[in-house]
């Protein structure tokens, strides 16, 4: 009976291990992944010149269209939608490197 508990105590404490190890893994993750998100979008976004051309041409419309933040908004998520697969592999290859 002592050796079924000791090995019921091993168990434990290698899945108590285990659990420990697989939160700081997602903590790890959860503080790089906000900055690696950022990488990948930056680098994706900035050889696409005709979205930066999109925003521009919403200054100066102002009373005639308001809701200048949602209009330049709109160009990005539509940019976001077109390149998200190229994003979601640079961010796939991010996170094998990390």
């Amino acid at each position: 009976m002592s050796e079924t508990r000791y090995k019921n105590e091993d168990c434990r404490k290698m899945i108590g291990e285990e659990a420990d190890r697989r939160r700081r893994t997602l903590e790890s993750f959860l503080l790089e992944f906000p900055s690696a998100l950022v990488e990948a979008t930056k680098s994706q976004l900035r050889p696409h010149p005709r979205v930066w051309r999109e925003c521009e041409s919403e200054w100066g419309r102002g009373i005639k269209d308001p809701r200048y933040k949602e209009r330049v908004a709109s160009h990005f998520d539509a940019w976001g939608v077109q390149h998200s697969p190229e994003l979601l592999e640079r961010l796939a290859d991010l996170r094998q490197r990390a």
